[in-house]
């Protein structure tokens, strides 16, 4: 888990599992917020659980980056993300 600079315009966030998963987002928000000049790749490999907080993250993130021409990537998402709200059986 954590934030890397891979390089001087790219950072690396590998996420955790669910109990801080919107902490970290919420780092990288303020990270981009602050006018970061970098991309962002986000690795989704240990994150089981993606709450409504965290895709509001990401949409908040996508902007910020967006707004200074930067791309936001995702990686090792899986189809096996549960999304937060309960399951209709």
């Amino acid at each position: 888990m954590g934030i890397r600079y891979l390089s001087e315009d790219i950072i690396f966030v590998t996420l955790p599992k669910k109990p801080h998963l919107d902490n970290e987002l919420n780092n990288v928000n303020e990270i981009a917020s602050d006018g970061c000049d970098c991309d962002v790749i986000i690795d989704f490999s240990r994150a089981k659980i993606l709450t409504s907080a965290s895709i509001s993250n990401l949409m908040l993130l996508k902007g910020f980056l967006s707004a200074l021409n930067h791309q936001l990537i995702l990686c090792n998402v899986s189809t096996l993300i549960n999304p937060d709200f309960p399951s209709r059986a």
